[in-house]
């Protein structure tokens, strides 16, 4: 009995059975499909896979299909990706060309800036006045400076104070900041704040702090008002400025005001309620107030006046009132004269270290520079090997 012959390019339903057939390509396929389907589904796969291959982008072949859905990054601000570390990053591979620009570049913006800085600090005009040795054993002295050329004002005085040690425990400790802002200590607070100098008696130096700020007499039998060690070894030289044509002297108005920082005036330092009945130092004071600042190393430079007018050339002397006694510290007093910056006081450190800045960028410049030069002369020394390695390998 003959077999019916089938056409060749039908395929039967009992060859793909069930509705979720995989090819070898994991498609799936209905249940009837013809040969002829079949080759025209594995090109369209075969240039997919190209495509996926040669695109950047795995999805750029799928954008167009139903059945891509959208994934998390694509669902993402530019924000969300950024904070989510979705963004790639970029290799940076700096070449010796591009080192030695950078180089080149840093060192010429440190250089300029570092000659505009030393160039500010060197117009700045200071005067240093070491007096504690002039006026050692005197009560009041007079310390003469000269002036070479007229000056703009305004000017600055500072004490200056070289070891004495502000940042001590002892001494930064017994600064209590609820007394400062004017309020009155428990006797619990005094003995961990001022356990040593809690009476007047405890305060007693060459001169007798016995009296409020404003002159009048104190309660001895109740506790000092600022205690501690460093109201106890307050600075309290005096100094007035002349200037001097001739035999005469004319006074300068020194002005206290505006030399302390305006968060100490308002937030930390304050009078108590009848203060010139109890507290022996002013509390408003700005003087005062920059006392009690303290600083890290043990040269201590604090601001105590200010002359806001012009100061021409010529003399000038300054009639000190010697009070303090280097003795308790073992170190010595200055007095300066200065004038300021937009940057501050006269220091050339930072300029200095801008120019040694620069220096060290050109160094790194001119060594990137001889390196590359000796790589590059190596690499075309042996591509000329190379080539006439060849030239002799075709020529046999």
């Amino acid at each position: 009995m003959k077999q019916s012959k089938q056409p060749q390019n039908q395929v039967h339903d009992d060859q793909f059975s069930g509705s979720n057939t995989p090819n070898v390509h994991g498609l799936f396929l209905p249940q009837t499909m013809t040969m002829g389907q079949m080759s025209e589904d594995r090109k369209g796969e075969d240039q997919r896979l190209k495509l996926i291959r040669a695109s950047t982008d795995p999805y750029e072949a799928f954008k167009d299909d139903d059945f891509l859905y959208p994934t998390k990054e694509d669902e993402m601000n530019l924000w969300q990706k950024y904070s989510g570390d979705y963004i790639q990053g970029m290799p940076v591979l700096p070449t010796g060309k591009c080192s030695l620009f950078c180089n080149i570049v840093c060192c010429f913006y440190f250089l300029i800036f570092g000659l505009v800085f030393v160039g500010i600090a060197g117009s700045i005009t200071e005067i240093r006045l070491n007096y504690g040795k002039e006026c050692e054993g005197k009560q009041q002295c007079i310390v003469q400076f000269f002036i070479e050329k007229n000056t703009y004002g305004p000017f600055f005085l500072y004490y200056e104070l070289n070891e004495f040690y502000t940042s001590h425990s002892d001494f930064a400790q017994s600064i209590s900041p609820k007394q400062m802002k004017g309020q009155e200590l428990t006797d619990e607070e005094y003995d961990v704040y001022c356990p040593d100098t809690q009476s007047f008696e405890s305060l007693q130096r060459p001169l007798e702090f016995n009296r409020s700020y404003a002159g009048f007499m104190v309660d001895l039998n109740k506790k000092v008002n600022p205690c501690g060690i460093a109201s106890k070894y307050i600075f309290n030289d005096s100094f007035l400025l002349f200037e001097v044509k001739g035999n005469e002297a004319t006074s300068l108005a020194l002005n206290s005001t505006a030399i302390a920082f305006s968060v100490d005036l308002e937030y930390k330092y304050s009078r108590t309620q009848n203060s010139q009945f109890r507290q022996w130092l002013d509390l408003d004071d700005e003087k005062i107030i920059n006392w009690f600042n303290i600083q890290s190393l043990p040269l201590v430079r604090k601001l105590y006046a200010r002359y806001d007018n012009d100061l021409s050339a010529g003399n000038y002397s300054v009639v000190i009132q010697n009070n303090y006694p280097t003795q308790i510290f073992g170190g010595e007093k200055y007095l300066i004269v200065t004038t300021l910056s937009s940057f501050g006081s006269k220091n050339f450190s930072f300029g200095y270290l801008l120019i040694a800045t620069a220096g060290v960028q050109f160094l790194s410049a001119l060594i990137i520079y001889i390196k590359h030069r000796i790589v590059e002369k190596r690499e075309k020394h042996e591509q000329k090997i190379h080539a006439d390695l060849k030239l002799k390998e075709k020529s046999d």
